[in-house]
């Protein structure tokens, strides 16, 4: 089938002709896929962190970390010793299995970190939680 441009007599040629692309685009195109492949390594590692992040997360919100949480953590803040979530969340975790000793050093790291307001109303209201557990009788003793 004819291009509609050329068939209504407008002048202009159908396309016909493939583009050509100079070499050193493709080799940069390919130096850059190659790159990426190179990469996905790491991508998939952070993926995997964030993936154990957001569960033991999800477990402590239904109210007991899952097993193996706080090792997950642990390992997890020591790869990335600037993340003052991943202490929280850990701390959380350490408090709800009862690990008060652990907690108590977890926080005593947090406390020589910058917290933001929020940070801190969060650490405050899993501290809670556990001396309100701890009252109840409700809190693992380790």
């Amino acid at each position: 089938m004819d291009h509609p441009a050329a068939s209504e007599g407008s002048g202009r040629a159908a396309p016909t002709a493939a583009v050509r692309v100079p070499y050193w685009a493709m080799a940069i195109v390919l130096a850059s896929l190659l790159a990426a492949v190179a990469d996905m390594p790491s991508f998939f590692s952070t993926l995997g962190d964030a993936v154990v992040f957001t569960r033991v997360g999800q477990s402590l919100d239904r109210g007991a970390p899952s097993p193996g949480a706080v090792a997950s953590l642990r390992q997890l803040a020591e790869k990335f010793p600037a993340s003052t979530q991943i202490e929280i969340r850990l701390l959380a975790a350490q408090l709800s299995s009862g690990d008060l000793a652990a907690a108590q050093s977890t926080l005593d790291q947090l406390r020589a970190k910058k917290l933001s307001n929020s940070d801190i109303n969060t650490i405050n209201a899993w501290v809670a939680k556990a001396n309100a557990a701890t009252s109840a009788g409700k809190l693992p003793a380790k």
